[in-house]
């Protein structure tokens, strides 16, 4: 199996896109430089397009009735990467949308946005009074994303490509449990195939930065250098604090993870709400509508909403536009926030002529939005939060943060990265807690601050050896191996055992009623870095056998030395692959990316070759 090149998905609250890379077949060190990736669903100012499709009502009928019967050649698609598509089934992007609204209307397509964070709350998604299954939702946007990539690689060679010829790279957040990050490598594997690799999120700017520092795209270290990263998406801020451990950028994993956390339900979709819901307080106090049966200020803000925004909104095109002011003006691609003609007359045409009369003050200059009101009510309350959340994190994780300001780089990504405001105030932080740093070099730029994420896990794709994670429990593989091979294993974390602690172990496993016969091999310790991948020979396989097996076994506490049918052990999963082959190979299980993901990414080698004949993903299931 030979890849052609990489593309990552990053799936986001409030924007996704995918990004493209070419591989090189040697390590990402000994490339004399690392470019940015092409983001194939970008404007010329920002890396991705907004999370917001729409599907007919017959293409969804065919997606819910039978699913697998579809082909990619079944999902006509309107977007950015498709503009020209004639009778599309599948609109996606704000332009998109907004160009194709009329059709959309009139034949009632099922639209669904900014869905990311329904897969957290584990809710379906509810549109027009039905439910829809959240999963399946998730499941058709990727696909869509899968079908563009081929698009784009298709023209790029002028060639037909498969799906199996892409090396596929997903992203996920710091704040997903293991039963989201489940589900996410089930209906990634589906979209892309076993062969795909879950991703972290929250690190992707930390390798961004780190790749494009110098300006030449080499990736320089300096050993014992630190970075806090403050990703501040559309629903999360993850932050994230990676250590150089290593001057040379070919050794394995010159860096690690120092600590991470997340901000569940704080970012850009909170600067959203509250600006709707200030404008509508704004532009109807003290006022009633045409009848005086509504008193607007004894509204509750959804109410408010429900009356003043909620039935345009439902006129598509006119809509957008009216959001796209609201966008121009916090992008800072405008002097102040603006309305359009078309809301000012729905509001007179349906009873809210005072509100009306005051938004046209509004909008020929007689009423002024002062700028400091607008922060204050709008901006400042998600960046307090913010505030608040990274000064816990440095305060927590002080101790590992470098006095030096020059070996501490404190790095903004993420689309709200782009306002100078609140990298004022994520800088406010550390020179409140006296600490010095150096910034990164994301902020500046829309396209890389945007799409860091996206370049990271790149970054990634290239060399899966690049960044090292600290074990999330004890972690055996199930092996047959003698007691004294154990010691030395265990030698190798650290940890010293003697013959006879072992034999003593071995007998305790037995007494709880363990299997006896096979041994566990530890791969990693709780709360340790991982050391390496694990790398199990297979013996030679006999003509009858046509699979073989492995079981990954984990503990909280203590070690055992036998893992099968032992109460002090569970089994996190296992595999199956096909040895028809009949020859000797390597299962090569990329332990340390279970830390982020809770998946086991696997490789079937034979030997003497790099080819790879089987990949795929193995969800961990916890006690």
């Amino acid at each position: 199996m030979e890849y052609l090149s990489a593309y990552t998905a990053d799936l986001g609250s409030s924007s996704s896109g995918c990004a493209r890379i070419d591989l090189c077949n040697d390590k990402f060190g000994e490339q004399s430089t690392y470019q940015r990736p092409n983001f194939i669903q970008a404007s010329p100012y920002y890396a991705k397009d907004d999370t917001w499709f729409f599907v007919s009502p017959d293409l969804w009928q065919r997606i819910t009735g039978n699913y697998g019967s579809l082909a990619d050649a079944d999902f006509k698609i309107m977007s950015r990467v498709f503009p020209n598509t004639k009778n599309p089934n599948i609109v996606w992007g704000r332009v998109a949308i907004g160009n194709y609204a009329d059709v959309i209307e009139k034949e009632g397509w099922i639209g669904f946005k900014r869905f990311k964070m329904k897969l957290y709350h584990h809710e379906d998604y509810v549109v027009g009074g039905m439910e829809f299954p959240i999963k399946e939702v998730v499941r058709v946007f990727l696909r869509i994303l899968k079908i563009e990539c081929l698009e784009v690689e298709k023209g790029r060679r002028r060639t037909n490509v498969t799906q199996e010829q892409i090396k596929w790279g997903v992203t996920i957040p710091t704040i997903w449990t293991d039963d989201e990050k489940a589900v996410m490598t089930e209906v990634a594997s589906d979209v892309f195939g076993g062969h795909v690799r879950i991703l972290s999120e929250p690190e992707g700017p930390v390798l961004s930065s780190l790749a494009h520092a110098t300006g030449d795209g080499r990736f320089a270290l300096i050993k014992g250098r630190v970075s806090l990263v403050v990703d501040a998406g559309g629903g999360t801020t993850d932050i994230t604090l990676v250590e150089e451990v290593s001057d040379d950028p070919t050794c394995e994993y010159p860096l690690r993870t120092l600590a991470a956390t997340d901000g569940a339900g704080i970012g850009g979709n909170n600067i959203d709400d509250a600006y709707w819901t200030y404008i509508l307080r704004k532009i109807s106090n003290s006022c009633t509508n045409d009848d005086a049966t509504v008193n607007y200020n004894n509204l509750s803000d959804d109410e408010l909403k429900q009356c003043l925004l909620e039935p345009f909104a439902k006129r598509l095109k006119d809509f957008i536009e009216l959001e796209n002011k609201w966008f121009d003006y916090k992008h800072g691609n405008a002097a102040k926030v603006n309305f359009t003609p078309a809301y000012r007359r729905w509001l007179k045409d349906n009873g809210h002529k005072q509100v009306a009369d005051f938004l046209t003050k509004l909008m020929i200059g007689e009423e002024v939005i002062a700028d400091d009101e607008l922060y204050e009510n709008v901006f400042a309350p998600t960046f307090n939060k913010i505030y608040d959340k990274v000064k816990g994190f440095i305060e927590v994780n002080r101790d590992k943060i470098p006095s030096d300001g020059i070996n501490f780089v404190l790095i903004k990504a993420g689309g709200l990265s782009l306002s100078s405001k609140l990298c004022d105030v994520i800088d406010r932080v550390s020179n409140d807690l006296g600490i010095k740093y150096t910034s990164g070099s994301l902020a500046s730029d829309s396209l890389s601050a945007s799409g860091s994420i996206m370049d990271g896990a790149c970054i990634v794709l290239l060399n899966r050896k690049i960044i090292n994670r600290i074990a999330p429990c004890t972690l055996y593989i199930s092996i047959d191996i003698d007691l004294l091979r154990l010691k030395s294993i265990y030698q190798q974390f650290g940890i010293e055992f003697k013959l006879g602690q072992l034999n003593n172990m071995y007998d305790e496993d037995k007494k709880c009623g363990a299997f006896e016969f096979v041994k566990a091999r530890p791969v990693a310790i709780k709360g340790y870095h991982f050391i390496d991948d694990t790398v199990i020979p297979v013996s030679r396989c006999y003509e009858t056998q046509k699979e073989g097996a492995f079981r990954v076994f984990g503990t909280d506490t203590g070690y055992v030395v036998l893992p099968l049918n032992n109460p002090n052990c569970y089994e996190l999963g296992s595999a199956t692959f096909d040895t028809s082959h009949s020859e000797n190979f390597t299962i090569t299980i990329d332990f340390n990316e279970s830390s982020i993901n809770n998946n086991l990414h696997y490789y079937i080698i034979p030997e003497n070759s790099n080819d790879i004949l089987d990949e795929g993903n193995i969800p961990l299931q916890r006690k």
